[in-house]
């Protein structure tokens, strides 16, 4: 399920490109840029990009299947749950 040096690494990508991710929502003015969803399903897809930058195939066989299907499977529940909010604030 990869080395502790891998994790780190991931966690390291995953740092750069969620934050890279964040400013460029900011800069672009987003009113819902720091939102608890957003920031929640930012986290998630950095975390995938992370994993598939380090683990690249490895991703989808064994236990990182796991992870990568429970993030895929977050990042869905959490873009369904936005879209609701989205739909009763303008209703």
């Amino acid at each position: 399920m990869g080395t502790g040096l891998e994790w780190f690494q991931v966690l390291k990508v995953s740092v750069f490109w969620g934050f890279g991710m964040f400013l460029w929502e900011a800069i672009a003015g987003r009113e819902s840029f720091a939102s608890l969803l957003n920031l929640a399903s930012l986290a998630l897809g950095s975390l995938l990009f992370g994993m598939f930058m380090i683990f690249e195939w490895r991703v989808i066989h064994g236990g990182l299947a796991v992870v990568s299907a429970i993030a895929i499977l977050g990042l869905l529940f959490l873009g369904l749950i936005e879209r609701r909010a989205r739909r009763q604030t303008v209703v």
